[in-house]
């Protein structure tokens, strides 16, 4: 881009990565749930889920006080808001009736990436 296209705010942003993926919020479905019971079969879902690469991010909000709020963050790749919703739908913490959730799809048009690490057993490649 050189110029006047340079300055261009549409233009620029039809340059940039334009990455569609969908961001799951998560929150409890009522006050006081344990998740302890469900959470083993929860960690097994994600990791399942980042192995496929279908997860692009994940984990628990937590307060300054460093404890979580009970609330929660899934980035995932899909094809379609529908595809996303069944990948939350079959989230263990879902289907016990433990966790809600509202899915929003999310365009990626700025940051790095400079290599891979799998977060859940930190583990790491260059790509």
């Amino acid at each position: 881009m050189t110029g006047s296209e340079a300055r261009d705010p549409f233009k620029r942003i039809a340059a940039m990565m334009n990455m569609q993926l969908y961001a799951i919020l998560t929150r409890p479905s009522q006050e006081g749930v344990d998740l302890r019971p469900v959470l083993n079969d929860h960690l097994d879902y994600m990791v399942e889920l980042e192995k496929d690469g279908r997860v692009f991010a994940s984990g628990p909000f937590s307060g300054e006080d460093g404890r979580p709020t009970g609330h929660g963050l899934t980035i995932v790749r899909g094809a379609s808001l529908k595809e996303a919703a069944e990948i939350a739908e079959r989230d263990p913490f879902v289907q016990a009736g433990l966790r809600a959730f509202d899915i929003q799809k999310w365009t990626v048009n700025e940051g790095q990436v400079w290599l891979g690490v799998t977060f859940s057993d930190r583990g790491g490649q260059t790509r």
